[in-house]
């Protein structure tokens, strides 16, 4: 039996496919993120299977590829939309594919898409950077980019993207009772959610580089100010991401710069 891959929903129970209930119902053994989550979902469809968790701190691949070869029908999932796309489960597939066992995906709810979709941002082309880190994502790619984001870190971001040269949507909530879509600068978000600050289940959705936006930037002066704290690779860094531009053109101005500040 191949492994299946079955998206889940994102937030409404009723978004799921006929397929994958039928999926979950022949299942032997389902691996999912948390058996609490995943037990309310199996409950609301009243089916009742053996679950394994399988995330970052429990990756039980040996039980898994000995179930699967002995023709159990086994079915990943998420806690919510399509496994792997923020989670551990690619490690899955690389010990199948190891060991010759087919795989196959059962499409469904996917918070990335339904968030491009919602934020009313060119679809394409897109980049996913998973969870926003203000120290690793990269912000250089002139493309729409998505990323999730936790409530309780959502104004410290804000407050860090509050000169990007994008606009940005929120998008929380999604399929649920509470749906929400702000969009804006982030100075603009930043002002509204200081007020009333999100909750829930957030994905960060940010339009191309805004064309009229970086040109008018004084890269020399921002160069000047970020010297102050920074040194010249971070600085590289921090601009090229911030603004999209090459980091070796921002490394060589930097350099210039720095070096004629201290004639």
């Amino acid at each position: 039996m191949p492994l299946t891959i079955a998206s889940t929903p994102i937030g409404n129970l009723k978004d799921i496919t006929l397929r994958t209930l039928e999926t979950l119902k022949n299942a032997d053994l389902i691996l999912c993120e948390d058996t609490r989550v995943t037990q309310k979902l199996l409950k609301h469809y009243d089916i009742q299977k053996p679950l394994l968790i399988y995330n970052d701190f429990n990756t039980p691949h040996k039980r898994i590829i000995e179930a699967l070869q002995e023709e159990k029908n086994v079915v990943l999932v998420s806690d919510a939309g399509t496994p792997l796309m923020s989670d551990p489960g690619y490690k899955l597939i690389q010990e199948c594919q190891s060991n010759n066992i087919a795989i196959t995906a059962e499409p469904g709810a996917s918070a990335i898409i339904n968030a491009i979709v919602l934020s009313g941002m060119p679809p394409y082309p897109f980049y996913f950077g998973g969870f926003f880190d203000p120290k690793k994502s990269d912000l250089s790619v002139n493309a729409t980019l998505v990323f999730f984001e936790a409530p309780h870190r959502l104004i410290k971001t804000l407050q860090k993207l509050k000169d990007i040269p994008r606009e940005i949507a929120v998008v929380r909530e999604m399929t649920k009772r509470f749906e929400e879509i702000m969009r804006g600068s982030a100075q603009e978000l930043l002002r509204i959610c200081e007020r009333f600050e999100p909750r829930g289940e957030i994905v960060l959705v940010f339009s191309p580089i805004l064309e009229t936006q970086a040109n008018s930037i004084n890269i020399e002066d921002e160069i000047k100010k970020m010297l102050e704290k920074h040194s010249i690779n971070e600085t590289a860094k921090i601009l090229s991401q911030l603004y999209g531009i090459s980091k070796k053109e921002v490394y060589k101005k930097a350099l210039e710069i720095s070096q004629s500040l201290k004639v």
